[in-house]
C-alpha cells in the first residue's frame, strides 16, 4: 500500500502543529508491517560541515539521511530507502534489495538485483531532468 499515514509516528512541535507520519509504501513480512520511506538526496547539500563530510567519505549524504529516518521514525520496523542524486544507493537500501532477493537461486538473484539497480537508477535520472527541466522553465 503507497503514502501509508503511521499515527504512532506523528509527533506535535512546540508550538501544538501535529506532523503526520506518511510513509511511502506498507508491507507485510513474516514479523508484521513494515515501512519504506524513499528519500533522494544530492551529495553537495547542506551547511558547511554536511558538505565537508560528503567530501571526505563517499556516500555520507546517504547515511545521513538514513539516520536522520530513523530518528524521525524509532524502531525496526522503517526501511530507509535512500539514493544519492549521482546514483549511489544507500547502505540500507542495498541491504533490503538484498534480502528481497536473499532466497532465489544465486544465477536469479544477481539478475533480479541488475534489474532493480536499473529501474531505480532510470527513474531517479527521469526524475532529476524533470526537476530540471522544470526549474529551467522547460516543460
Amino acid at each position: 500500500m503507497y503514502e501509508q499515514r503511521v499515527p504512532g509516528w506523528d509527533r506535535t512541535s512546540a508550538n501544538g502543529d501535529v506532523e503526520r507520519a506518511i510513509l511511502d509504501v506498507q508491507y507485510q513480512d513474516d514479523d508484521g508491517p513494515r515501512w519504506v520511506d524513499v528519500s533522494c538526496r544530492h551529495a553537495a547539500a547542506g551547511d558547511g560541515a554536511q558538505l565537508r563530510a560528503a567530501a571526505r567519505r563517499d556516500g555520507e549524504a546517504s547515511r545521513r539521511e538514513e539516520r536522520e529516518k530513523h530518528r524521525r521514525y524509532p524502531g525496526d520496523r522503517l526501511v530507509p530507502f535512500v539514493l544519492e542524486t549521482g546514483g549511489r544507493v544507500g547502505a540500507e537500501t542495498r541491504q533490503w534489495l538484498y534480502g528481497c532477493t536473499r532466497d532465489l537461486p544465486k544465477d536469479q538473484q544477481v539478475r533480479e538485483l541488475t534489474r532493480a539497480y536499473k529501474a531505480l537508477s532510470c527513474a531517479l535520472q527521469c526524475e532529476v531532468a524533470r526537476q530540471l527541466r522544470s526549474c529551467s522553465g522547460i516543460v
